[in-house]
């Protein structure tokens, strides 16, 4: 029995083999309901095989791959679905209805398959431009193909450093809070400090304070470098010189009035008297040269 099988394995294999071996590259044996042994056309890239041909040396009847599904040339397999790289890997070229995508593992990283849709971007590491790269310092990532994310502040939160954090670990906090009179006092004065070199800042750029007692314009620098810093001071200084200017040029403008009245007066008193010794001088010359004598005397007197 074995050795009646053995040789009509051989018979078939010898009768078989030639019709085969007829068939060019790019096309595929095809036996008919007859068991005649035919050679078909493969379909194009991006077909599949709907049914082979009924006739030698003929095409086979194709149909396109659907949205999604790929097929190569010169293979009687069906349209297989696309693959896609994931976030973790790097598309060089996206899947087309006659080929398959194509996947990078980003520099650094580790494939997880043949294909490289699936890279290992180690934990301390987080992929930057298309790399793979150690986590800065005060960062950690703690998860493969993760971000870094900064170590926490533990300050921020009112407590103080455990454990120091590394690129895959983050800081530890103590859970025994800081008092919060502490972390107050320390943030009034580094609120007063700003406070007071802001204003500092403000007078000495913008407030000018220009006097009449001299050509000289006194400034908040002027002041400062003196060991006043008050603004009160400077404005006080500036009004003393106001009134003393104003009292003086008063002083000046009455003594001058004073004196005008002064020369004014006399001059008054002179004329009237001159027409009082006039008008008696003409009436002694009607009426005689005795009593002109005495009127003469009289002011002359």
């Amino acid at each position: 029995m074995a050795v009646t099988c053995v040789i009509f394995f051989v018979l078939w294999f010898t009768a078989l083999s030639p019709t085969m071996a007829l068939c060019p590259p790019h096309q595929y044996p095809q036996r008919t309901e007859s068991g005649t042994e035919i050679c078909c056309f493969y379909c194009a890239a991006g077909e599949q095989i709907v049914a082979s041909c009924k006739r030698h040396d003929s095409k086979s009847n194709c149909a396109p791959c659907k949205k999604g599904y790929f097929n190569k040339e010169n293979t009687r397999s069906f349209c297989t679905p696309c693959y896609n790289c994931d976030a973790s890997s790097i598309e060089k070229k996206p899947c087309e209805k006659h080929s398959a995508a194509i996947c990078e593992c980003p520099e650094g990283s580790v494939p997880n398959n043949e294909r490289n849709t699936s890279c290992r971007c180690e934990i301390g590491k987080q992929i930057v431009e298309k790399k793979c790269v150690p986590c800065p310092t005060g960062h950690f990532s703690n998860r493969e193909n993760s971000i870094c994310q900064p170590w926490t502040n533990c300050s921020a939160r009112g407590e103080e450093v455990q454990q120091s954090g590394s690129r895959t670990s983050d800081v530890k906090c103590s859970k025994t809070k800081i008092p919060p009179e502490a972390v107050t006092t320390k943030y009034m004065k580094l609120q007063t400090t700003g406070i007071i070199l802001n204003n500092l800042k403000t007078n000495t750029e913008n407030q000018q304070i220009t006097t009449r007692a001299g050509p000289k314009i006194l400034t908040k620098n002027d002041d400062i470098s003196n060991g006043n810093t008050s603004p009160n001071n400077v404005m006080n200084l500036g009004t003393l010189l106001l009134i003393l200017v104003g009292v003086l040029l008063l002083s000046v403008s009455a003594g001058f009035i004073i004196t005008l009245m002064a020369q004014t007066k006399p001059k008054k008193n002179r004329r009237l008297y001159t027409r009082k010794c006039k008008h008696p001088v003409q009436e002694v010359q009607e009426q005689s040269s005795a009593s002109e004598s005495s009127l003469v005397k009289q002011c002359s007197a």
